[in-house]
C-alpha cells in the first residue's frame, strides 16, 4: 500500500469516537441496572413467591452477572474505557511519530 503524502489525521474526531463509545456504554450500563432494578421490583414485590418468583430471581442472577464481568464492575464500563484508551493512544503515537517530519 502506497502512502498518501496528504494524509491527514482529525484529531477532534478521534478522541470524539472515544468519548462517544464512553457515552454509549454508560447509557447502557444505565440501562442495565435500571432493567436489573424492575427484575429486582417484580421478584420482591408483584411475585414475592413461588416458581415464578424463583425463575425471575434466577435470571436476575444471570443479567447481574453479566453486567458485572469487568475487573471493576461493568464490563461495558472497561470496553468503553479501553476504546477511550486507543483512540488518545493512537493520537498520542501519531503526534510521536510526525515528529520528525516537522
Amino acid at each position: 500500500m502506497a502512502e498518501d503524502p496528504n494524509l491527514v489525521i482529525d484529531d477532534d474526531y478521534i478522541e470524539g469516537i472515544g468519548a462517544s463509545c464512553s457515552l454509549y456504554g454508560d447509557s447502557i450500563d444505565d440501562l442495565f441496572r435500571q432493567y436489573i432494578q424492575v427484575l429486582d421490583d417484580v421478584a420482591n414485590k408483584a411475585v414475592p413467591s413461588g416458581e415464578f418468583h424463583d425463575a425471575i430471581v434466577a435470571f436476575k442472577s444471570v443479567v447481574s452477572q453479566l453486567r458485572n464481568q469487568g475487573k471493576d464492575g461493568s464490563k461495558l464500563n472497561e470496553i468503553d474505557n479501553n476504546i477511550n484508551n486507543i483512540c488518545s493512544g493512537f493520537i498520542s503515537k501519531i503526534g510521536e511519530d510526525s515528529k520528525p517530519l516537522y
